[in-house]
């Protein structure tokens, strides 16, 4: 079974399941006191049967083999910074090197390079019950600008603001905003709640905070 709309907002505001919690899909940044003056995004929000998150302003990149130049805005002015190379850079899942990320935080836009994977973290901080898992799927708006999206499930139990992994498909460059519309969570209930859920097990990422992983270069 799948969570539709009523059941959503009713764990939503009892349980904190997703805080901040809108409870009506909107187009516009909360940047403005009237509706029509607020800047236009991918809709985020509650849907029928789903929950679309928006993205966070914490944004994660690796060094690799060529130099790469992001520009961003942050309170309003216009920024760079180089991700420096590294020929000898070796990335092992296994044995995570913390010295080949570059972190930019507190942005309001960005603009990613072309054929470049990066991390960027959910606005909103999710309580999964333990009943329940979920899966973070891609919004059309997102795919249909070539952004290829992916994200594990949340599993029951699991809390934390949700790192985003993308990839900037495009031959052309990709410009996101803080506060859009980015993924749509779908929340699904299990059969019975697990003898041992996310929590029981202090996973590895539970809890995490608003950065993909803790910094080690900050712009």
């Amino acid at each position: 079974m799948i969570m539709a709309d009523s059941l959503i907002s009713h764990y939503a505001l009892k349980h904190e399941m997703i805080s901040p919690f809108v409870p009506t899909s909107r187009s516009g940044l909360e940047d403005a006191e009237k509706e029509e003056d607020k800047t236009k995004t991918a809709s985020y929000g509650l849907s029928s049967a789903g929950y679309d998150i928006r993205l966070g302003r914490n944004f994660m990149f690796f060094r690799g083999e060529e130099n790469k130049i992001i520009n961003f805005t942050r309170n309003g002015q216009q920024e760079q910074m180089m991700i420096p190379a590294d020929p000898r850079a070796i990335i092992d899942p296994n044995d995570f090197d913390g010295r080949l990320v570059v972190q930019i935080d507190d942005v309001d836009s960005i603009i990613i390079p072309p054929k470049t994977f990066f991390m960027g973290v959910s606005h909103e901080y999710i309580k999964v019950p333990r009943n329940y898992k979920v899966s973070c799927d891609n919004k059309s708006t997102c795919a249909r600008s070539g952004v290829i999206f992916c994200v594990t499930p949340l599993e029951p139990a699991w809390c934390g603001y949700i790192t985003l992994e993308f990839y900037n498909s495009n031959d052309a460059m990709l410009r996101l905003v803080a506060g859009q519309g980015i993924s749509q969570l779908e929340f699904k209930q299990i059969n019975t709640e697990p003898t041992v859920a996310y929590d029981d097990r202090n996973g590895k990422y539970q809890g995490q905070g608003p950065h993909p992983i803790p910094p080690m270069q900050k712009a």
